[in-house]
C-alpha cells in the first residue's frame, strides 16, 4: 500500500495558513508525470 502525505511548506509552517483557506498548495517539480498511471494504481 502506498501512501502519499502533503505538507504546507517544507516543515509544514503553511500549514495553518492552508487549513485556515480549506485548500491544499504545494510544488511539485520533484514529482515525476503521473498521466500514465493506471487506475487502480490511484486507488
Amino acid at each position: 500500500m502506498a501512501v502519499w502525505t502533503v505538507k504546507a511548506g517544507r516543515h509544514g509552517e503553511r500549514e495553518e495558513r492552508c487549513l485556515e483557506h480549506g485548500v491544499v498548495g504545494g510544488r511539485f517539480g520533484q514529482v515525476p508525470d503521473l498521466s500514465d498511471m493506471h487506475i487502480a494504481a490511484r486507488r
